[in-house]
């Protein structure tokens, strides 16, 4: 049987503390099993990175997929 395709879902996240988990636990519910999530943290100050890092320890389609990126606006 041919393995189906990854799918790479990239998930932006800024301050989504309140709503985070949901949304995790929805992406794993999905009938198609062969993905990875690739989250991007724009540098929340609530605790949405801590549960994207908790996620990826228990899920390995999460494994190495966090990213901390710092808000950088450019100079006016």
């Amino acid at each position: 049987m041919k393995k189906k395709p990854l799918i790479t879902i990239i998930l932006p996240v800024c301050e989504a503390e309140k709503y985070l988990r949901e949304c995790i636990a929805t992406i794993k519910k999905q009938s198609y099993k062969n993905f990875e999530v690739i989250a991007v943290d724009d540098a929340s100050k609530d605790k949405s990175y801590l549960i994207l890092k908790n996620t990826r320890k228990r899920d390995k389609r999460f494994r190495k997929t966090v990213i901390f990126k710092p808000n950088v606006f450019p100079s006016e």
